[in-house]
C-alpha cells in the first residue's frame, strides 16, 4: 500500500481517490448514522402529532 504516493498511470490515481473516498464516505455514514438518526426520528414525530 506504500506505492500510493508513487506516480502511475492515470487509472491507478483514479483508482486510488476512489478507494480513499469510499473509505471516508463509510467513516462518515457509520459516524453520522447513530448521531444524526435518534435525534432526527424522536423529536420530528411525537411533536407535530401531540400538537
Amino acid at each position: 500500500m506504500s506505492q500510493g504516493k508513487a506516480p502511475k498511470s492515470g487509472k491507478a490515481k483514479r483508482e486510488a481517490i476512489k478507494a480513499n473516498r469510499a473509505a471516508k464516505q463509510a467513516k462518515r455514514q457509520s459516524t453520522q448514522r447513530p448521531v444524526a438518526a435518534p435525534p432526527q426520528q424522536q423529536p420530528s414525530e411525537p411533536r407535530p402529532q401531540e400538537r
